[in-house]
Order: structure tokens, then sequence, then C-alpha cells
């Protein structure tokens, strides 16, 4: 190997180096800025909840795991676990700072849909969903939001991306899309 050959292969190694140190650089920025769009949805969120507490006073607020849980209306009896049976009606929004019903993106409850202007016509779209907490597959924050509800609870159940589809963009949700999910508790039970 002559020396202009030893000179092109140091360049090139080089390069490699320079292009992987810019690629991870990359990488941890795209990481960084993405904790911080996070962060300012969980802010968002908080503001939301403040508002709303100033608004009504009777509403309570649960925080568990990144998904805050704003009480509409109480319910009463046993809190859901992990593990136990729970019957609800659902809207799930994209959480632009605040609840917008044009920002549904899926519902099993018709009254949610008719507010939103879907089409209602197929009536048996809109069936209660009968699950087990603990075996049921759903996002982070869906389920962190739901332990603790009681029987004839309704809800808010908010979060940032983070605790959703992250990344990803699913069906009407665009990817990092902070979510409100408007609950409507009809039954909380054991798994006996």
């Amino acid at each position: 190997m002559n020396i202009l050959q030893k000179t092109d292969m140091k360049r090139t190694v080089i390069h490699a180096l320079a292009a992987i140190t810019v690629l991870v650089a990359g990488l941890s920025c795209t990481k960084e800025s993405l904790e911080l769009e996070y962060t300012r949805q969980e802010d968002n969120i908080d503001k939301y909840i403040t508002n709303l507490l100033k608004q009504d006073t009777t509403m309570r607020v649960t925080y568990n795991g990144g998904a805050s849980r704003v009480t509409l209306k109480a319910g009463e009896g046993p809190a859901l676990e992990d593990g136990n049976n729970v019957s609800f009606f659902w809207g799930g929004y994209i959480f632009t700072n605040n609840f917008n019903k044009n920002n549904l993106f899926q519902t099993n409850d018709i009254e949610q849909a008719k507010a939103s202007g879907w089409d209602t016509s197929d009536e048996s779209r809109f069936q209660v969903l009968n699950i087990n907490l603990g075996e049921y597959p759903m996002i982070e924050g869906l389920r962190n939001g739901l332990v603790g509800v009681k029987e004839g609870e309704e809800c808010y159940i908010i979060f940032s991306g983070k605790r959703g589809f992250g990344n990803r963009s699913v069906g009407r949700i665009p990817s990092n899309s902070a979510l409100l999910y408007y609950v409507k508790v009809q039954f909380v039970g054991s798994n006996q």
C-alpha cells in the first residue's frame, strides 16, 4: 500500500467517525427536543386542569403514573384495581391544550359521536367496552388513569404523548400527541 492509499484510508476513517459523531449528536438532540415537547404538554395539561378546577370546585384530580384523572361526576363502590373488570363508554380526543369535541379520533359512546358530528346511523358500533384491566391491551396513560375509577364515575383522563402512542402515528392521531379520554364508567367489579 502506497502513501496515497494510506492517506485516503485515514481520510475515510476520519469521515466515517465524524459522520457517526454527527448522527449520535443528532439523535441526542432529537431525544432532548422530544422530552421538552412532553414536558410542554404536561405543563399545558396542568394549566388546563387548574382552569377546570377554578370553574368547578367539586371536581377532583387524581395523578397516577403520568396520567391525570379529572373526576367530573363521582362514582360509588369499590375503586378499580389492576386485574378487576370494568365496563365503560369512552371517547378519545387529541388534546391541544383544551377539550375540543372536534378532535375526537375514536369512541364507543354514541352521545360523544353525535356531539362531534359523526355519523351515528350504525348504532351497533356504539357498545359499552367490557374488559379486565390487567389483561386488556391499552396505552399506558389510559390504563394508569383508569386505576381507581368507580362505578358511575365520569372523568377526563389526560396525558402527554409519552404515555400515549409516542412517536407512532395511529389512525387520525399524529405522533407524539397529548390525549384526553372522556370516560363514563358503567361497572367495576372483581375478577372472581
